[in-house]
């Protein structure tokens, strides 16, 4: 049986992922338990998945365009987890590259109130979770949070919206020391793996697949791992992404999409983008993207 770590504070957890020297990880159970609190503007979940993707590299990292340094962009990395293992493959291998690793949320704010309440918001000052001495709660609350701590959750909301303009300015100030009343203190943290920012050849931005100006171009790879799926999206809202990222490919580019089941198994497909602006299948993995022919007939119609 694995190990069990009782839930650390907010700040311990986000101190981790500040860390660059040396870099360090969260355990297991605890990575997992952070990122699936956090729940983006569209509605999923910014859940992280460790060395299930190896495969996914070794089969990607082998259709890569002949083109050095190359451009490569990783959308949806959540915890950038994989993000670094991708990296990693590529290193090991003396593939020169340069990465875009691209998530709607790579920071936050850590606004902490008096008795020991944290809460970790957007950068906008809306609450994402609740640290109450201890205990997380994911905001909005589902019901079984509400039954046991609805007071307390009432009660830091209440707070929030009395303050937050002022923490959040306080943290685009850089001022972490206490304002105000000296009551709260704010300041930015980071929500991805800060040794991907460390890291010369990658560039952490913040990105919406729906909003193709906000993706670079001229790409020779992209992946989308564990984004593009009909649990996330629908398939107009699909389409949209699949065309903002096709329109970002070189010609003779790739396009990695792939999900990780719940028994830890990958399945994907390779897409080579052609001359003409359609795609071709490069290989598949596992059987195969789900999303697999809605691509096609996509890139075929325009």
């Amino acid at each position: 049986m694995g190990e069990t770590y009782p839930t650390p504070t907010l700040k311990s957890v986000l101190e981790t992922l500040q860390s660059t020297s040396p870099p360090r990880r969260l355990p297991k159970e605890i990575e997992e338990k952070f990122f699936a609190c956090l729940k983006l503007g569209n509605g999923t979940a910014k859940t992280t998945y460790a060395r299930r993707l190896d495969d996914v590299n070794e089969t990607s990292n082998s259709l890569l365009p002949t083109d050095r340094p190359l451009e490569i962009m990783d959308v949806g990395i959540s915890s950038g987890v994989s993000t670094l293992e991708w990296v990693d493959s590529l290193e090991r291998r003396g593939i020169e590259y340069h990465m875009t690793a691209v998530d709607l949320m790579i920071s936050g704010l850590l606004i902490g109130l008096r008795d020991g309440i944290d809460v970790l918001t957007d950068t906008a000052g809306k609450p994402l979770l609740i640290d109450l001495h201890g205990k997380w709660v994911p905001y909005p609350p589902g019901k079984r949070h509400l039954i046991r701590h609805g007071l307390s959750i009432l009660a830091v909301r209440t707070v929030l919206s009395f303050i937050a303009a002022d923490a959040v300015a306080s943290a685009s100030n850089e001022q972490h020391a206490p304002v105000g009343k000296k009551w709260f203190t704010s300041r930015p943290v980071p929500l991805v793996y800060s040794a991907l920012g460390c890291n010369p050849r990658v560039s952490v931005i913040r990105g919406d697949l729906l909003q193709q100006s906000s993706l670079p171009t001229g790409l020779h790879a992209i992946r989308a791992a564990n984004i593009l799926n009909r649990s996330y999206f629908s398939d107009r809202q699909l389409s949209t992404i699949v065309s903002n990222l096709c329109v970002k490919l070189r010609d003779g580019g790739i396009l990695i999409i792939c999900r990780t089941d719940d028994d830890g198994k990958t399945a994907g497909t390779v897409f080579t983008k052609k001359s003409s602006g359609t795609v071709g299948v490069a290989a598949r993995i596992n059987g195969g993207s789900e999303v697999e022919e809605l691509v096609q007939k996509l890139s075929q119609a325009v």
